[in-house]
């Protein structure tokens, strides 16, 4: 009976010891998903940050690449024109501060475009992490939980070991 004991009591402690361990694993599993969903999203943040500022910066140099296209244009008409005046002359000049400030008006909406695009980029990265996080979340065993995992191992290794010892020890008495 002796020989039972001690191979119920071996097989407890060895399904407990592995039950422990497998949860440990699970949470430094969990742990790690966590923090590499964190270090996604700060990477994809940092890259979007990057995206609009370069969005507008761009937008910046095309409105000044235009306004200096604009004013060499109107220096041109006026020396073309030999310094006359008139009402030709004044519409030639409206017409070409018209086309100036409608292309700055579609470079501003295309910048407003790429923003708002980076921006609905950046929402999307913001779901994808929480997806992420939550799913690991998921995988992590709390004390209570491990516990009573634990106990319930303990408890089939416990009568795998009484089988096991009445199978090879219980013909002896």
């Amino acid at each position: 009976m002796c020989y039972v004991a001690a191979a119920v009591a071996a097989m407890a402690a060895a399904s407990a010891y592995g039950t422990i361990q497998s949860n440990k694993a699970a949470n430094r599993q969990a742990t790690a998903e966590i923090e590499n969903a964190n270090n996604a999203q700060i990477a994809d943040h940092n890259a979007l940050v990057e995206q609009a500022q370069q969005i507008a910066d761009k937008g910046a140099d095309e409105k000044l690449a235009r306004q200096r296209e604009a004013l060499r244009e109107r220096a041109r008409m006026r020396v073309e024109s030999g310094g006359l005046a008139g009402n030709s002359m004044d519409t030639l000049l409206n017409k070409s501060v018209l086309n100036e400030e409608y292309d700055k008006g579609t470079i501003d909406k295309n910048v407003v475009a790429g923003l708002s695009q980076n921006l609905r980029e950046y929402e999307r990265t913001n779901t994808l992490a929480a997806n992420r996080k939550r799913s690991a979340k998921a995988m992590w065993v709390s004390k209570g939980q491990g516990t009573q995992n634990m106990l319930i191992s303990a408890f089939n290794g416990g009568m795998q070991g009484y089988a096991m010892g009445k199978s090879m020890f219980g013909a002896q008495k």
